[in-house]
């Protein structure tokens, strides 16, 4: 089978290593001597898996080459000739041999993590259909070997119509894989048939905010005080990570415990490394911060904006740029066109007005905005969550006293 993704790898399967191209390979979850099928010639090479990186070291302990194993096809393999038995796994069409049952399980444990799998049928027995979008269906499933129930997103290759498209997949597939956060929508696999592209997620059936929204019509202050600032860390992570989502909304958080508004984001199809600014046009009209829609240059400041837009729903019951067509809303969307009101504290409309500022430079970050007593009042820290993070701070502490001061 020819993967969807070869056509976007850059380079050969291996890739020779050159000093100082990368600074230093992560720890070694896998050290182990590999043989290596090469035309009639088989040869035994000296490897270890570094994160992402399977690296082949020399006989002077110094890395030679090296395959980026991210996106890569990945399907393990048993050989019967006559009384032996051979063990191994291709990347792509390249085969390698393992010693043994017990290195290949190894192998396999971690691998299939990382790598784009085959034959999901093997290993998934598909329930009924839960969801569908314009280039991809969901589906309910369940482990064959555990019955553990799963959410399953096809992706059809014939609706993977340019690059763009395929680019925005792999980045999902890539994101997912890296990003490891309790409100986050976990990946467990990636499948790749001759049809389609599956990504294995989290099953999460209580539906997302916005069916919850429909329900309660709107928050109360705590409830938006513990809820924005779950929202906030989880931005907060995201960013130092360097992982913008670009398309936040009432949609793609879907609620985990409508008891208590617990939550995972989701659909990171649009998502991009933040290493630099982008000016690329996307998201969804009514969430996007207005220096996308004037053409400029942005960055993680506008996963900030659509935070601001969702409080907003949030703590008023409606859509802070509701109008008749789209390209009302889009009017106001870009000029921030909105209304606040007394029904709501001062500190509230002042944090609001933060989140959506038109000028990115004045909108604070997801952690300055944790720094706000307000949020602190209500927010219950997880023991499991790190919120210092790289992006920075005003102030130790932020009062509502500093934010008069800005606004």
């Amino acid at each position: 089978m020819e993967s969807i993704f070869w056509h976007i790898h850059e380079t050969e399967l291996w890739t020779p290593y050159v000093p100082g191209t990368l600074s230093k390979f992560p720890p070694a979850l896998i050290v182990d001597n590999l043989t290596i099928q090469n035309s009639n010639e088989k040869t035994t090479l000296s490897v270890q898996l570094c994160g992402n990186f399977l690296v082949h070291w020399n006989s002077g302990s110094f890395p030679e080459k090296f395959i980026n194993l991210e996106l890569r096809v990945f399907e393990p393999f048993t050989e019967d000739c006559g009384n032996d038995k051979y063990y191994g796994f291709y990347i792509d069409s390249f085969i390698f041999y393992t010693k043994n049952s017990k290195m290949l399980d190894l192998w396999v444990k971690v691998l299939k993590k990382i790598c784009i799998l085959t034959h999901i049928e093997d290993d998934f027995v598909f329930i009924k259909t839960i969801g569908k979008g314009s280039t991809s269906i969901v589906y309910l499933a369940e482990s064959v070997e555990n019955q553990f129930q799963v959410s399953v997103k096809c992706i059809k290759k014939s609706k993977i119509k340019n690059s763009v498209n395929l680019t925005n997949l792999a980045n999902e597939i890539k994101v997912l894989q890296k990003i490891k956060h309790e409100n986050i929508c976990k990946l467990y696999y990636a499948y790749e048939d001759l049809d389609s592209v599956f990504l294995v997620m989290e099953y999460l059936p209580c539906g997302d905010l916005l069916s919850l929204l429909s329900k309660r019509n709107k928050f109360s202050e705590e409830d938006c005080a513990r809820f924005m600032g779950k929202l906030l860390m989880t931005l907060d992570y995201l960013h130092s990570q360097n992982i913008v989502h670009r398309d936040l909304k009432l949609e793609n958080i879907l609620i985990t415990n409508p008891d208590n508004n617990n939550f995972k984001i989701t659909d990171f199809g649009l998502a991009y490394t933040n290493n630099c600014s982008d000016n690329k046009k996307c998201g969804s009209p009514g969430y996007v911060a207005p220096e996308m829609l004037r053409d400029e240059e942005y960055n993680y400041k506008i996963d900030i904006f659509s935070a601001g837009v969702i409080f907003y729903i949030l703590i008023y019951g409606k859509h802070p740029f509701q109008a008749r067509n789209l390209d009302k809303i889009l009017q106001k969307n870009v000029i921030c066109k909105y209304k606040t009101s007394t029904s709501v504290s001062e500190i509230v409309s002042a944090i609001i007005n933060l989140m959506m500022h038109p000028i990115p430079s004045i909108r604070p970050s997801a952690s300055q905005l944790l720094e706000i007593d307000w949020f602190s009042q209500h927010l219950i820290y997880p023991n499991s969550l790190n919120v210092t993070t790289s992006t920075g701070s005003l102030t130790p502490r932020i009062s509502y006293n500093t934010f008069k001061t800005i606004i």
